[in-house]
């Protein structure tokens, strides 16, 4: 609010008490960190801000996926340019754009061509594969889901083995019953919706039909909606022995789900946070360390508690949640 503006920052913590809150190392003024690229963006297009979405340490490496917002639109709706995974370099201090991970969101938004599919990838969340469900001589995965610009969107499932995150021609995609390389045939796992709404909603969903034209119509008429899946976040947690997933549905209601699989079936929707109790409340982060024991009470590990993070429209500012998970654990005897 002071006017001095910056698209994105980095903050940093060491603090594991989870008893007062998070506290942050004080790095004096916070640098943007994943600075805009104007040559990716469509020669006459147009750039508003670029956030980050998701993040993942993987095969010693620091990735984040951000978005490039060409403009905001109604209430819950934006567009995007495209989004592209950065890459962070130790030796320079600096994170920097991987080229080669531009997805843009339909014709003539990025100097990169469009794909068909690429318009269900602007918005990630991303979970490394535990090492106890890695098969010997099996690869590692980091498997990334996506969802399209805004807030209305289904979910969609991506995996790559862990040296591989920059390449996204080593990228899997789930089709509903197996693995494939076409991305334009992944399906939704979470937040299928069977028809899109609004004038164009029937013309839209042939667009996105990979069997019509291989789908590529819909980088004219943008990705399905009605999935309402927005902002999530993932994490395999060690507590519950399940992957768990954080996200915004349809009536900006802070959802969570668990799965044994990122394939699903996920379980049933459990309402954690409302809008009634928390007005406009939206992008629930989880804390990686949640559930592993490395966070404490002050005292004890804390290990049946889920922290995150959700943002407040209101006063433009960000809480620490804590739900109990303990009734989700299933025991056997």
């Amino acid at each position: 609010m002071t006017g001095a503006w910056r698209p994105n920052v980095l903050l940093l913590s060491d603090d594991l008490q989870r008893n007062a809150g998070l506290s942050l190392i004080n790095p004096g003024p916070a640098d943007q960190f994943t600075p805009a690229a104007p040559g990716q963006v469509f020669s006459i297009g147009s750039e508003v801000t670029n956030i980050p979405t998701a993040a993942v340490y993987a095969n010693k490496t620091n990735y984040v996926n951000y978005m490039s917002v060409k403009s905001w639109d109604t209430p819950g709706r934006w567009t995007t340019n495209y989004s592209a995974i950065s890459q962070y370099n130790p030796t320079t201090d600096k994170w920097v754009l991987q080229k080669q991970t531009v997805r843009p969101a339909g014709y003539f938004r990025s100097s990169t061509a469009y794909e068909a599919g690429d318009q269900n990838f602007q918005q990630m969340a991303y979970v490394l594969q535990p090492e106890s469900k890695v098969a010997q001589g099996d690869a590692r995965y980091v498997y990334a889901f996506g969802t399209p610009a805004g807030r209305t969107g289904s979910a969609y499932l991506s995996r790559v083995a862990e040296g591989s995150v920059t390449d996204l021609k080593q990228y899997e995609y789930w089709d509903g019953d197996t693995w494939v390389r076409d991305q334009a045939k992944a399906a939704p796992v979470i937040g299928d919706s069977t028809k899109s709404t609004g004038p164009l909603g029937a013309l839209v969903d042939l667009a996105n039909d990979p069997n019509f034209l291989g789908g590529r119509m819909a980088g004219f008429l943008g990705a399905k909606n009605g999935g309402n899946v927005s902002e999530m976040s993932i994490q395999y947690n060690e507590y519950l022995d399940k992957y768990v997933v954080l996200y915004g549905n349809g009536s900006n209601n802070v959802i969570l789900r668990t799965a044994d699989t990122p394939e699903g079936p996920w379980s049933d929707p459990v309402t954690i946070a409302t809008s009634v109790q928390y007005p406009g409340l939206y992008a629930p982060m989880i804390h990686p360390l949640s559930g592993t024991g490395m966070l404490t009470d002050g005292t004890d590990p804390d290990v049946s508690n889920l922290y995150w993070n959700m943002s407040l429209w209101g006063n433009y500012n960000v809480v620490l949640m804590q739900t109990d998970l303990s009734p989700l654990k299933v025991t056997t005897t």
